[in-house]
C-alpha cells in the first residue's frame, strides 16, 4: 500500500535547488525594485522555512513561509519568489493534513509561475505542477493529476531539467496507473525512471523512492519475491543518501514488510515494521502519514497470524491517520477498509463490519468516473486471499 507523496523531501530539495539557480542565473529586473533589504528579508524567512521543514517542524516552517509570502507579495507580478514560496508552503500544509489549504497554495504557485513565464520559470512551473498533481492523486482526482503530470513533463523537458526531475514525474505517472489498478503500466513507468537515474552518485534518495514504488507495483502483480528484492534495493539506496530522510527509509521498510508478509516470512515482517515504528518516533510530527502505512501493514501481519483483535486495532488506527491525507474514495482507503471489515467479521462484530462495508459502497459511488481506471470495489474485495 502507498500513501502518495511519500518521499516528498527529495522532490522538495530538487525544487529548492532549481529555484535558487533561477534566482541567481536569471533574476527579473522587477525583483530588484522593492530594494535589496526586502530581498534579503524574504530570503531569510524562506531559508527559515526550509530549515524547519527539513526537521519536520511543520508549524514553525509554515510560520516562516507565510512571513516570506507576505514579503513576496510586495514584488511585481511575475516574480519567481512568489511561486517558490507558495509551492513550499503547499507542501507543509499537505503534510499537516490541511488538504484544502494545500490545494489553494499549490494552485496559486502554478498561477504565479505561469505569470513568470516558461522561459524564466519553466523548471519551477514543472515542480509546482508535480506537487499539485501529488495532492490530486491523494484525493483520487486522477484526471486532474494526469493533466498536470503530463504538462509538467513537457515543461521540465523544454526547460532542460535534469534526470531526477524527469524521474520524479515518471514516478508520479506510475502511481497514477497503480491507483487506476494497472500495475503493469505502473511498473513500466517506474523502470523507465530507474533507467534514467541509473547508479549515478548523488541520486540515492531518488533511486530509493523509485525502488519502493516498484516494489508496490510488483506486489500488485503478485510477484512477491521480486518485490522483496526491489524493497531491499530501496532500503539500501534510501539509507545511503548523504542526508537520511527517515520518512523515505520508513516507506521502503513498509514495502519490504508487505513483501515479507506475502512470502510468509512473518518474523522478518515483524522486525521490519518494529524498526520502522522506532524510526518514526524520531519525527516530531505527532502522527505522520507514514505511521498510518506502518499500522496498516501491522494489521495485515496480525491477520495472517490469526491475531484478529490486534489486527482490528491496527487497521482502525491506521485508517484514522491515513484518512487525514487521502480521500474516502482513494483505492488505498477502500482496500484498507475492506480488510478491516473482513477482520471485524472474523471477530463476529457484524454490525461494525456492515457499517464499514457501507462506507466503502458510498465512497465508491461518489468517486469521479475515470474511464481508464480498472480498480473497482465489489464483494470480492471484502474477502482476503488467505
Amino acid at each position: 500500500m502507498h500513501v502518495p507523496g511519500t518521499g516528498r523531501r527529495s522532490i522538495k530539495i530538487t525544487s529548492k535547488l532549481l529555484t535558487v539557480l533561477q534566482l541567481i542565473v536569471c533574476p527579473l529586473r522587477s525583483q530588484t525594485a522593492p530594494g535589496e533589504s526586502a530581498f534579503l528579508e524574504w530570503n531569510a524567512r524562506y531559508q527559515c522555512g526550509k530549515h524547519h521543514y527539513q526537521l519536520a517542524e511543520l508549524s514553525e516552517a509554515e510560520g516562516c513561509y507565510r512571513s516570506a509570502l507576505s514579503i513576496a507579495e510586495q514584488f511585481a507580478r511575475g516574480d519567481s519568489r512568489r511561486g517558490a514560496t507558495l509551492s513550499d508552503l503547499g507542501l507543509v500544509l499537505l503534510e499537516e493534513g490541511r488538504i484544502s489549504d494545500a490545494e489553494w497554495a499549490g494552485s496559486k504557485a502554478v498561477e504565479a509561475y505561469r505569470e513568470c513565464g516558461a522561459a524564466r520559470c519553466g523548471l519551477g512551473l514543472a515542480t509546482a505542477m508535480y506537487s499539485l498533481a501529488n495532492l490530486y492523486l491523494q484525493q483520487n482526482r486522477r484526471l486532474e493529476a494526469e493533466r498536470l503530470l503530463r504538462e509538467a513533463l513537457v515543461q521540465h523537458t523544454r526547460a532542460g531539467g535534469d534526470e531526477t526531475g524527469t524521474a520524479s514525474i515518471l514516478d508520479g505517472l506510475g502511481w497514477l496507473e497503480l491507483n487506476r489498478g494497472r500495475p503493469g503500466a505502473a511498473e513500466s513507468y517506474f523502470r523507465r525512471a530507474l533507467a534514467l537515474v541509473g547508479e549515478v552518485e548523488g541520486f540515492a534518495r531518488t533511486r530509493g523512492r523509485l525502488y519502493t514504488s516498484l516494489a508496490f507495483a510488483l506486489l500488485e502483480l503478485n510477484r512477491a519475491r521480486d518485490a522483496t528484492e526491489a524493497a531491499r534495493k530501496a532500503f539500501t539506496a534510501a539509507s545511503a543518501a548523504p542526508a537520511i530522510d527517515p520518512s523515505a527509509v520508513v516507506f521502503a521498510v513498509g514495502a519490504f514488510a508487505a513483501a515479507s508478509v506475502e512470502i510468509g516470512d512473518y518474523a522478518l515482517a515483524e522486525r521490519s515494521l518494529t524498526h520502522a515504528e522506532k524510526m518514526l518516533s524520531q519525527i516530531p510530527a505527532a502522527q505522520p502519514r507514514e505511521l498510518g502505512l506502518i499500522l496498516i501493514e501491522f494489521g495485515k501481519l496480525r491477520y495472517f497470524q490469526k491475531r484478529f483483535a490486534e489486527a482490528a486495532e491496527f487497521h482502525s488506527r491506521g485508517i484514522e491517520i491515513l484518512s487525514r491525507y487521502l480521500s474516502p474514495d482513494h483505492p488505498n482507503i477502500l482496500r484498507s477498509k475492506a480488510n478491516y471489515a473482513n477482520v471485524l467479521r472474523k471477530l463476529k462484530r457484524s454490525p461494525e463490519a456492515k457499517r464499514v462495508e457501507q462506507e466503502i459502497r458510498i465512497a465508491s459511488r461518489r468517486a469521479i468516473i475515470d474511464p481508464d481506471a480498472k480498480y473497482r470495489i465489489d464483494a470480492s474485495d471484502l474477502q482476503r486471499r488467505r
